[in-house]
């Protein structure tokens, strides 16, 4: 779940000591990356799960903030709007039988979170985007009182072009909606899986090969605002929530919603490094981490580069966790919530099946990567780098 933060105002000083905390975070984690034993363990996996709560009448209800009190803060959190919060469980092996595990982790959590907003007039849904939203709903005053997303709100609406949402579909949507609200109307089933970096390259890879075919499958919805617009509304609006809509889409703009600019060749360090290379800082709250403890054989914190990860939103995400002596998992982010547990645990399995299965095909191979990368992209540009010192 997203770290908090305790303030939303920062200064150029402030961005300027967090570019260099970004920079020893970068050189401490491609230190960490060339120890053998780094991250080494058995792979398991984890599920982040956001809901919906709505009123008797099936609309959104802002009741996240009333509903914490009565909750696991280990495992519960309130989400960017009032009327979503979100449930993270306990990671478990991946061998055994991992998804009957996290079947019935999720169906306690919902019967508990359903239970507890019954009692407030409100129930909690599980659906990518919530049909009965209404305009409404959305806005500035629809964000949960947290200063990391007043300051996010803050940051975003700086880099956005406009407020507008463009959506085509069987009835196209046009609006423009302000602040970045709109992307709290998506709720996803985001499922982590821990991976030994020398295996990371060609995981990732499979896992964006197998993304297209999950969501295809798992798609829930079609509505927004009462418009009929793509199986799987979602993708489009969290990218322009986030990114606005500028009409060119142009392949090489840094958008912080995205799919990836290629097949990885070097493993977890190089999206990290593309992730600070290419997005400017939106929170720049920097720790006393010290990485200093690398010579002693412990993980640091990387507290400014999770922090910044967190802020851009890969449809599959790198994750560095120093629990556990370090280790890197990639995080799922494409599957809906919903409709139904049973849905989302048969949607995860057939996600991490195709994956693993395509990452043992032999092809799959860090050299092939490269081969490809070169032979049938030999003018392929790496990206535009924001800032050298810092792309390492």
């Amino acid at each position: 779940m997203g770290q908090e933060v305790e303030r939303s105002h920062f200064t150029a000083a402030d961005f300027e000591a967090f570019e260099t905390r970004l920079a020893h975070n970068l050189a401490a984690l491609r230190e960490l990356l060339s120890r053998p034993s780094f991250g080494s363990g058995p792979l398991s996996i984890g599920a982040e799960l956001e809901l919906a709560l709505v009123g008797e009448d099936g609309y959104a209800a802002p009741l996240n903030e009333q509903l914490m009190g009565s909750l696991d803060p280990r495992r519960w959190a309130c989400e960017l709007n009032r009327f979503c919060i979100e449930y993270c469980n306990e990671p478990v092996p991946l061998a055994g039988t991992p998804f009957g595990t996290l079947r019935r982790d999720l169906e306690r959590a919902m019967s508990s979170i359903d239970a507890a907003a019954r009692r407030r007039g409100g129930r909690a849904v599980a659906i990518g985007t919530l049909p009965t939203l209404r305009a409404e709903d959305i806005g500035p005053s629809a964000i949960t009182t947290s200063p990391r997303f007043r300051a996010l709100d803050a940051g975003l609406a700086e880099a956005k072009p406009n407020d507008l949402l463009r959506i085509e579909g069987v009835e196209p949507l046009s609006i423009s909606l302000e602040g970045i609200s709109a992307e709290g109307a998506n709720a996803a089933l985001q499922i982590h899986l821990r991976v030994p970096p020398e295996d990371f390259a060609r995981t990732f890879n499979a896992a964006q090969m197998a993304t297209a075919p999950a969501l295809a499958a798992s798609a829930n919805s079609p509505t927004f605002l009462g418009h009929v617009l793509w199986e799987e509304t979602r993708v489009p609006l969290f990218h322009q929530a986030v990114d606005g809509h500028d009409g060119s889409e142009a392949p090489w703009r840094s958008y912080r919603v995205a799919f990836g600019h290629g097949w990885v060749r070097d493993g977890a360090y190089e999206l990290f490094q593309e992730c600070v290379a290419l997005h400017p800082p939106l929170l720049p709250i920097c720790s006393d981490d010290d990485e200093a403890i690398l010579a002693d054989g412990q993980a640091p914190e990387l507290s400014e580069l999770r922090l910044h990860s967190g802020t851009t939103w890969r449809w599959n995400r790198p994750v560095y966790d120093p629990i556990d002596g370090g280790h890197l998992r990639i995080e799922f982010r494409a599957l809906p919530s919903g409709p139904t547990v049973v849905d989302m645990v048969a949607n995860a399995a057939f996600l991490l099946g195709l994956t693993l299965a395509l990452r043992d095909e032999p092809w799959m191979t860090v050299a092939s990567v490269r081969r490809c990368a070169t032979e049938l992209l030999p003018g392929r540009p790496q990206g535009p780098r924001r800032n050298a010192r810092l792309a390492g």
